[in-house]
């Protein structure tokens, strides 16, 4: 984090355990409308209250154990004390009051958990999305994870990168997947958002909540808006 424009970026891990294993990419997650408020994932899930200067420990190993760790990272956007956190093994696991206490969710395909979304309004609601091939790769969950529903209907058996519910229309799901952005439709199937897209990697989505702008980030040719 830089105060002074860019000029310096310390080093804000100084309180992480050196030894914890973590993605090469580490899940990173402020908390919104709480400046300073920020979530990291290791195999545990960390929490600091200063923007990163001091860091706790909010959960014990998430994972299964041996190489994995916590790949994904969501936090309810109208219930903050709703988190969830995905691992690379597969598992997810929930917590209702701010990451004291964790919950195990119902198991999922033995797939790398990309990314969580959740609903804006109803914090059990939930997707994720699924790398790997060979298995379903976006689930929803109504009851905070005590089952899943495969929603995958006609998506390609391809990697989904990223899980992005609409701010303003909470019922519109896009995922980012190995060949472009895709939209669920009212009938549960996918529709690709391909206009003046190049059918490439999609590794990231964001949206800006007041005006609806939807960014997607991609593999080699920059980022796209819509």
């Amino acid at each position: 984090r830089s105060d002074d424009g860019g000029r310096t970026w310390p080093l804000l891990t100084q309180s992480i355990d050196p030894t914890d294993r973590v993605q090469f990419y580490p899940p990173f997650l402020p908390v919104p409308g709480q400046p300073g408020a920020l979530f990291f994932g290791t195999q545990r899930v960390w929490w600091s209250t200063d923007g990163g200067n001091h860091w706790a420990a909010l959960s014990g190993d998430l994972t299964g154990g041996g190489f994995a760790t916590i790949s994904a990272l969501g936090i309810a956007p109208g219930s903050p004390q709703v988190l969830y956190a995905g691992t690379s093994d597969a598992r997810v696991a929930v917590s209702a009051d701010g990451g004291r206490n964790w919950s195990p969710a119902a198991p999922l395909p033995n797939r790398f958990i990309s990314s969580i979304g959740i609903h804006p309004l109803i914090p059990q609601r939930a997707f994720v999305g699924l790398s790997g091939f060979g298995s379903g790769h976006v689930f929803r969950t109504d009851d905070r994870g005590g089952s899943w529903q495969d929603i995958s209907a006609n998506l390609p058996d391809i990697p989904v990168n990223a899980v992005l519910i609409d701010a303003l229309s909470p019922d519109t799901v896009y995922v980012g997947t190995d060949i472009g952005v895709f939209v669920l439709g009212a009938d549960g199937s996918w529709t690709p958002l391909n206009q003046g897209m190049p059918n490439v990697i999609v590794l990231g989505l964001s949206q800006n909540p007041a005006t609806g702008l939807l960014v997607a980030a991609r593999h080699g040719r920059s980022a796209f808006a819509l």
